[in-house]
């Protein structure tokens, strides 16, 4: 028991170690590259790493499309499952309709409990036939004055 564990301990460390090599030598790669661009162009180190970072992440997107791209184009040729899904387009969801709400009419707000006349003679006092609640001297009233 305790040598399986000393075992995968001793491997966890070697992997460890490994990657902070790959990183140590990729930093000394880039900043090699860096100092390259400095003695060409007029900027400074640090632009010159983040140029050479950002050319090297476009170049492993691109790698990782172009890989996806060959996968699929590999599965359309020998005719397999992932060639025949639609797995790129989005599915379409069923929309609901909405629960249809009980329609209850809503009271018309009464002004006052005077009611406006449409006879013949309309007095000023009285509300205006034209139903916007005020008085008739204050309404239409005032038009024909």
């Amino acid at each position: 028991m305790l040598r399986a564990l000393l075992s995968t301990l001793l491997l966890f460390v070697v992997l460890i170690l490994i990657v902070v090599v790959a990183a140590a030598v990729i930093a000394a790669l880039v900043l090699g590259l860096a100092w390259v661009l400095t003695l060409v162009f007029p900027i400074r180190l640090v632009e010159a790493a983040l140029v050479i970072l950002g050319v090297a992440g476009g170049i492993i997107f691109y790698a990782g499309l172009n890989m996806a791209a060959t996968t699929l184009a590999d599965a359309w040729r020998e005719g397999s499952e992932l060639a025949d899904t639609d797995w790129w387009e989005e599915e379409e969801e069923e929309e609901e309709e909405p629960a249809p709400t009980a329609f209850r009419p809503i009271p018309l707000p009464t002004v006052s409990g005077r009611t406006a006349r449409t006879g013949d003679q309309i007095k000023p006092d009285d509300l205006c036939p034209c139903g916007s609640g005020r008085k008739y001297k204050n309404c239409c009233g005032k038009k024909r004055r």
